[in-house]
């Protein structure tokens, strides 16, 4: 990431895909072992499906050939663990026709689960995007407070591979108790030009300032230019880089000797209250 002051999210939500790949794979196996005769308990048939399910992943990521080698491996590996298959049996011409056959509709499984899959994933996106962000609505920040929905926007909604514990608030409005782990919506400037636009992570910065490991910068006097911090006596704002940004990034952490906190996206010019520790 370099100097670059934005933690960006995941633009795509790509964990949609996988999770339709992994149900349209695992079913479409499940299912052509079936129509072979080759499920005839619920251990075989699960299975199956987590091959499939194995291979719908792969195909999620665009990587069908994985997804058929996945799936030819993972079906011979169940046929002969059960007793299903074995290479000794493969003592006549129409043996090996059959395993032909059983292989080639095999290969053929990750194709039909990409037809399956994409246009469905296409369809529950906006489902999935409307669930989350109305979800977001009654949560809360570490610590307590309300959270605030990031202007419906999907994208802005902080998570890895699944989603995080840790939730993502707008720059303009936050918990008014507790602290925020990420702050969207962030414009950061340099000298006036925008270095960058998306989400900061706050959290880790916070983290260090509470277990003592991260040492203010030093005293932040400058306070008639923000009226927020205006009233207190000298020496009671101390100034933070933030955890993971670098020295050249123009974010900056303000915290007041009872624990109020500012985002600073701009070296001081302007700040975001955090909420508090």
């Amino acid at each position: 990431m370099g100097n670059n002051p934005i933690l960006y999210s995941d633009p795509d939500g790509d964990f949609i895909a996988q999770v339709v790949g992994s149900v349209v794979g695992g079913t479409v196996n499940l299912v052509d072992q079936a129509l072979k005769g080759n499920v005839t308990s619920f251990g075989e048939g699960l299975a199956y499906f987590g091959t499939g399910a194995a291979a719908g992943v792969a195909v999620s990521f665009g990587q069908v050939g994985a997804a058929r080698a996945i799936t030819v491996a993972g079906n011979k590996g169940v046929q002969i663990a059960t007793g299903k298959f074995s290479f000794s049996d493969l003592d006549s011409p129409g043996a090996y026709a059959g395993l032909a056959l059983d292989v080639g509709t095999d290969l053929l499984s990750p194709g039909l689960t990409q037809a399956i899959s994409k246009p469905l994933t296409k369809a529950l996106t906006p489902l999935a995007q409307r669930a989350v962000t109305q979800g977001i609505g009654s949560a809360t920040v570490t610590g307590g407070g309300n959270i605030v929905k990031v202007g419906g926007a999907f994208d802005d909604i902080a998570f890895s591979a699944g989603f995080t514990d840790e939730f993502v608030v707008t720059a303009s409005r936050v918990a008014t108790t507790g602290h925020v782990n990420y702050v969207a919506g962030v414009t950061a400037r340099s000298f006036g030009k925008v270095v960058g636009e998306g989400t900061v992570n706050v959290g880790n910065t916070i983290s260090a300032i509470k277990n003592g490991t991260l040492n203010p910068a030093g005293i932040y006097n400058n306070i008639e230019k923000h009226s927020q911090l205006i009233g207190k006596a000298k020496g009671y704002w101390q100034k933070y880089e933030l955890v993971g940004y670098g020295s050249k990034s123009p974010l900056r952490l303000i915290k007041g000797a009872k624990g109020e906190m500012f985002l600073s996206p701009d070296h001081y010019k302007s700040l975001i209250s955090i909420g508090g520790l």
